[in-house]
């Protein structure tokens, strides 16, 4: 006798809006895989009690009190808890063909674009949250670029929450050889311990490249689940620029599946905690197909009780020939309470292998630095300040976005300060 699903409203709530047949079948199929799965359970890190999975998604409803968040962007696109308030774009883009808009939107004018992509791919549910982001996926961004269509200026998403759990997804789509810069910030609104399962989905085709830049900068009280996931095609080129440094207690996982030969990705991440909380971060470099190449530097600055775990992970799949691959990931720590695990894993199942390898380090501030530092009269602060900054350069030297660039120095200072 087959198994009676439970009731969900919010399914009711989204026939009775008419969603198109397809996305109610992948959210119920997702709903009902969610009976029988557990919680995700990453190395050193328990997430049994954040509550993740009681996380109801709201009504994307404007926020009862002003919100003042603007893009000095030509094309950008700004949403509250997923539902759009802003959106502007280049017209010389948008006769490109050119798509930059709310996910609900895409639904209603771009089903066609939609279909072979929105929670179909990502989060296939072999773990709770996983099935419960495809069950209540609610509003987000979609940018379309169309074959051959290279955009020189950034493009701008931010993605304000707060007041209501949320559960926003950002899907990328690329054409064969288009080539664009996605800058995204995410942040919250207010004091509120809200609940976050927001995703973001990229597909590169052909010789295409994605610059993704994102800011992570959720308020003390927030718990959130992130993952985010790249699939390249032939040739096709990835740019992660990561700077993780908000929320109370933070599940991320940034995924690159190298589908096919030729494919590249490069990750740049920054980590900052501070206070009491408690990040997980995870970057993944799957290498599905010959010839393609992966590059990782990750670095983070602790202080305060707060704890971190930082996973490297490389994959080559037997069959995968002459891939190359190189993971780096340091970490400086700024007080005695504060914690990180670095974890590197090199899983290699091809014996023909162009380059493979990883190294990790966590240590202290150099006390006979800070000490000349401060011998020259700057202040205690102000010099660790300086230290950080002179130990996140590496990655800062490589960003080409002097916005992310600042973005990043300004919450390395506030991380001290706090």
């Amino acid at each position: 006798m087959a198994e009676t699903l439970v009731h969900n409203p919010y399914l009711t709530r989204c026939r009775e809006k008419g969603e198109p047949a397809w996305l109610l079948e992948r959210r119920e199929d997702a709903w009902q895989a969610s009976q029988s799965l557990a919680l995700p359970r990453p190395e050193k890190t328990a997430i049994d009690r954040w509550g993740l999975e009681q996380a109801l998604p709201g009504h994307a409803a404007a926020p009862q009190t002003a919100v003042e968040v603007r893009s000095d962007a030509g094309t950008h696109l700004i949403t509250w808890n997923g539902a759009v308030q802003s959106a502007q774009i280049d017209p010389a883009l948008a006769e490109l063909g050119v798509l930059l808009i709310g996910i609900d939107q895409a639904m209603g004018q771009h089903p066609e674009l939609l279909e072979p992509y929105l929670a179909s791919h990502i989060l296939a549910p072999d773990h709770l949250l996983a099935a419960l982001h495809r069950t209540y996926l609610q509003g987000g961004h979609l940018l379309y670029v169309p074959a051959g269509v290279e955009i020189d200026t950034p493009l701008e998403i931010i993605s304000a929450l707060g007041q209501e759990d949320a559960y926003p997804h950002t899907l990328v789509v690329l054409e064969r050889q288009a080539k664009v810069t996605l800058v995204m910030t995410e942040l919250s609104i207010g004091s509120s311990a809200i609940r976050v399962n927001s995703a973001f989905e990229a597909f590169l085709g052909e010789g295409s490249f994605l610059r993704y830049a994102t800011v992570q900068k959720l308020g003390a009280e927030v718990r959130a689940f992130q993952p985010r996931l790249a699939h390249l095609a032939r040739d096709a080129r990835m740019e992660w620029i990561v700077a993780q440094a908000g929320g109370g207690r933070v599940l991320t996982t940034n995924q690159t599946l190298l589908e096919e030969e030729g494919a590249s990705a490069e990750s740049y991440a920054v980590f900052l905690g501070a206070g009491d909380q408690v990040l997980d971060f995870q970057t993944k470099m799957n290498h599905w197909a010959s010839h393609t190449s992966s590059d990782m530097d990750s670095k983070g600055v602790m202080t305060g009780r707060a704890k971190a775990v930082y996973t490297g992970f490389t994959e080559i799949k037997k069959g995968a020939h002459g891939c190359a691959s190189w993971q780096k990931e340091k970490t400086l720590m700024l007080s005695d309470e504060c914690r990180v695990d670095l974890i590197p894993a090199l899983w290699i199942y091809d014996d023909d292998v162009q380059k493979a390898g990883h190294a990790a380090a966590a240590g202290r501030v150099n006390p006979e630095q800070l000490y000349y530092l401060m011998s020259r009269g700057i202040r205690e602060k102000d010099a660790l300040l300086l230290l950080v900054t002179g130990f996140l350069a590496t990655i800062l030297d490589r960003i080409p976005l002097a916005d992310v660039r600042d973005a990043i120095s300004e919450l390395a200072a506030e991380t001290i300060a706090r």
